[in-house]
């Protein structure tokens, strides 16, 4: 008896076998395309349009206006994918409520980021109109952002900025964005929702305000003084919440706040300075003029983002919690995380942030400022026709005693490259590497801490270049006069006086 597949196999002359397998084969698909679900969409719009059905479904909410969701989810497209947008794009909505279930941290997510005022530098026309009552703007246009007279009469404008700590005619600053989306946020959904359930809405995203201490005089953390406003809004604005749902809407906002910030508990460096470095254009509007990008603005970008980690960022200000959520557990695992990339972090761009400095200090000594191009040759991003420089072929190799001053991870990030590539910038870090291995981290913070590398005048240029050992100057103006063939007489009279004043 024939008992296996193994044995029909070996009695089926092979050509019929073929087609017997075909036949299955056909049958299988057949059948699987039956248990097939309909794709995703694959547009942005309809997918914020079917998350905001999906949420409103789940607090009740049926049959809904499908020409409204779509209203709403184009308003959320077109502010977040304005040209300013590089981290802060419509995927990052996607991005942090990926593992979220509940439907009122899902619709706060959408919405938290809508506006971003200081990169953006306007509103949209949708934006101009959700945010009526909120600012005023002078004969050139600029506006200024102030909180509502004592009376003005719009309810839920009043409970918004109740929640977030804002006094009658005060002027908006802290907290201006988390602010101006929690509003936009509220007022679109208003037809649907309660105010109870606005006001959840309003606290997660005014709980997205990043990296705040504890309040100096309670010593109470950013979470425990929403509360206290949630507590007090409750009886102010008849939101009939009880200590239990005003509880669970706090710890609500800590998952949406922890999400928005999950980027600094990554198990993966790597994924962390992409994120980090995609918010770079975002700050720095001139390095999204992906050909006219200087040197010295790249230098400008860098120090900024230095000052950030080294002075302004603390780990243990960036993720909240409130009365066990999260896990204690679980925040003493995300500040290791976070300290760990932080500390890496600082490392790697100080000494991007130096490699820059000294190629700005040799254009500023050599004739003055210039497009990034013309010291490290074309970007690979940029549409150039000629072979792509590799500033690696000019660079001696790190030796084993060097790399004994540095951090290895941090070496091998900038030698090796980031994991994503940008239109400012390149994966890998040639004479960030170089300079890193002949200085090591002792030396290079030294540095860091001692020079003024801005603003970028001649007397700052020398300083930085003097950092450095004669060495490493004359290898690193034998590379950058093979690209900038312009200056190559600059870089040799320049060199001439290094060696003699460094004697």
């Amino acid at each position: 008896m024939i008992t296996t597949m193994e044995q029909v196999n070996e009695m089926i002359p092979t050509a019929k076998r073929r087609r017997v397998d075909e036949a299955l084969d056909r049958h299988e698909t057949a059948e699987s395309n039956k248990e097939k679900q309909v794709e995703p969409p694959k547009c942005y719009v309809s997918l914020l349009v079917l998350k905001m059905e999906e949420c409103l479904g789940n607090l009740g909410i049926k049959d809904v206006d499908m020409a409204e969701l779509e209203r709403m989810s184009v308003m959320i497209y077109e502010s977040m994918s304005i040209s300013s947008r590089d981290y802060h794009s419509v995927q990052h909505v996607f991005d942090i409520s990926n593992d979220m279930t509940k439907p009122i941290p899902i619709l706060s997510a959408l919405f938290h980021d809508c506006v971003y005022f200081h990169v953006d530098k306007r509103l949209t026309t949708a934006q101009e109109e959700l945010l009526q009552g909120t600012y005023t703007a002078d004969e050139r246009g600029n506006l200024e952002f102030k909180a509502s007279s004592e009376d003005y009469d719009d309810e839920l404008l009043k409970l918004v900025e109740f929640l977030f700590s804002f006094k009658p005619g005060q002027k908006l600053e802290k907290g201006l964005n988390e602010f101006l989306s929690a509003l936009i946020a509220v007022r679109c959904l208003k037809k649907f929702l309660p105010m109870h359930q606005l006001a959840e809405i309003a606290c997660c995203i005014e709980a997205t305000i990043p990296f705040r201490p504890a309040n100096p005089e309670t010593k109470l953390q950013p979470t425990e003084h929403l509360f206290s406003r949630l507590l007090e809004a409750n009886k102010k604005f008849k939101l009939e919440m009880k200590d239990d749902e005003m509880e669970q809407a706090i710890h609500k906002a800590v998952k949406v706040a922890g999400n928005d910030v999950q980027n600094f508990a990554s198990t993966d460096v790597y994924d962390f300075l992409d994120g980090t470095w995609s918010l770079l254009p975002e700050q720095n509007e001139n390095l999204r003029m992906q050909y006219c990008i200087t040197a010295m603005d790249l230098q400008r970008a860098l120090n900024g983002m230095y000052g950030f980690f080294n002075l302004y960022l603390k780990p243990e200000n960036v993720f909240d919690e409130f009365r066990g959520v999260p896990s204690q557990k679980e925040m003493d695992w995300k500040l290791e995380l976070c300290k760990r990339n932080v500390c890496i972090a600082k490392k790697y761009v100080g000494a991007k942030l130096y490699a820059m400095s000294v190629v700005a200090a040799f254009a500023c000594l050599t004739g003055g400022d210039g497009p990034l191009s013309l010291f490290l040759g074309d970007l690979k991003s940029n549409k150039s026709l000629l072979q792509h420089t590799n500033f690696d072929d000019f660079l001696p190799e790190c030796t084993l005693d060097q790399l004994k001053k540095c951090d290895k991870v941090v070496y091998h990030i900038l030698k090796e490259g980031r994991k994503a590539e940008t239109q400012f910038d390149t994966k890998q870090s040639p004479i960030s590497a170089y300079l890193y291995s002949i200085l090591g981290d002792e030396r290079l913070t030294e540095i860091l801490n001692t020079v003024e590398l801005l603003p970028m005048e001649e007397e700052n240029a020398w300083l930085i270049l003097k950092a450095l050992p004669i060495e490493a100057l004359e290898t690193l103006s034998n590379a950058l006069k093979n690209i900038a063939l312009s200056r190559t007489k600059k870089f040799e009279k320049l060199m001439e006086r290094l060696r003699e004043e460094m004697k």
